[in-house]
């Protein structure tokens, strides 16, 4: 499917570009037992009803929510940290984010498609009248939401940031540093092991002489 998507990508007038996104709500799960999601489209190009997809077959639906995104775009100096901006109105997300914790820490999917390669069953007669709904797809992009950055009777925005980035991280209690490693190793509270080196940095096993029987540290 990568393939059908480049294709596409360099055509020269290719379909419209479909964006949808999977919002994953943590310990919470469907009839079937497995975890349950927010799927939604903002409706960038003006498409206001729901989006089928998923599976090949458009198993899911995908409901169009008024949502601003924006900081997508990745550079060669620092990870993306992207914004949705969703309306507010009618105060849903208020309620929502007072019982799931202002959504923070949960994982949101972003799914770039075009509209040649939607199901059928998302057009008239049931039929694509664009190409073959493969549902081929860009590679999925994985983020969580990192904090509310914004919350009143009009809007409630969120900043995210990428699944790889993981600067001030706990996991479970230890506080994550860049290029610092706050581990003890050869200790009863590390590796378990105790002992002198074993090899040295090429892996190569160390072979002791008596002047060197003392050795403690490497």
């Amino acid at each position: 499917m990568k393939e059908q998507v480049q294709k596409e990508l360099f055509e020269m007038q290719p379909s419209t570009l479909i964006v949808l996104y999977e919002l994953l709500l943590k310990d919470v799960q469907d009839v079937n037992g497995t975890q349950k999601r927010y799927r939604f489209h903002a409706g960038e190009n003006g498409y206001n009803k729901s989006i089928k997809y998923g599976k090949a077959q458009g198993k899911y639906e995908y409901f169009h929510i008024p949502c601003k995104a924006s900081g997508f775009d990745f550079s060669v100096d620092s990870l993306p940290r992207p914004t949705l901006t969703f309306d507010n109105s009618d105060s849903f997300f208020s309620l929502k984010t007072r019982y799931f914790k202002d959504f923070v820490g949960y994982e949101i999917i972003r799914i770039k498609t075009f509209v040649k390669f939607l199901h059928d069953t998302n057009f008239p007669n049931d039929r694509n009248p664009f190409g073959t709904p493969t549902e081929a797809s860009f590679p999925k992009e994985h983020y969580v939401i990192n904090s509310k950055q914004v919350e009143n009777q009009d809007i409630i925005s969120f900043e995210l940031n990428s699944k790889l980035e993981k600067e001030g991280g706990i996991i479970p209690a230890r506080k994550i540093v860049y290029n610092t490693c706050q581990w003890k190793y050869r200790s009863e509270h590390g590796c378990g092991y105790v002992g002198g080196p074993a090899t040295d940095k090429s892996g190569e096993k160390l072979t002791y002489t008596n002047a060197f029987e003392s050795i403690t540290e490497w």
